[in-house]
């Protein structure tokens, strides 16, 4: 088998799926605007090429309506707040990375935003685990030992 030294992995919505805490922040922020929520299917249209264009796509005329800057704002703290609720990894995605990690000289990068971070399979799968209620848990002192 051959290996490779890199392996890229966008995190939201390929590792993880983070559709249904998308939906609710989406939501929340649309009600509390006075504005019609949307579907899960909706959402999942809407979603690919970050908040800001997801948040265009769901507010009635984007940014043209003049509550798009206030509605994007609770959109965005609601979800700094509840972004791990239901997020959990997809099926298998945790037997996917330990049988990366079984390559020494895997190197893995993990993209958060606009940040991207090379490092060991073997060190990552240290900072994630997977709760009892299937969702995805830092562990923050792990990380910061980083």
């Amino acid at each position: 088998m051959r290996k490779y030294e890199t392996v890229v992995f966008d995190l939201d919505g390929t590792l993880l799926d983070t559709l249904e805490d998308l939906k609710d922040s989406v939501n929340y922020a649309l009600e509390k605007g006075g504005m019609p929520k949307r579907s899960l299917e909706e959402v999942q249209a809407f979603v690919g090429n970050g908040v800001k264009r997801l948040m265009e796509l769901a507010v009635p005329d984007g940014e043209e309506n003049p509550k798009f800057a206030q509605v994007f704002t609770d959109f965005k703290e609601h979800y700094k707040i509840h972004c791990n609720d239901k997020t959990a990894p997809y099926p298998h995605i945790m037997e996917l990375l330990e049988e990366l990690n079984a390559y020494v000289g895997t190197k893995i990068t993990y993209h958060f935003g606009t940040k991207k971070e090379v490092v060991d399979g073997k060190l990552i799968s240290k900072w994630i685990k997977v709760n009892k209620k299937n969702q995805v848990v830092f562990k923050k002192e792990k990380i910061s030992e980083f």
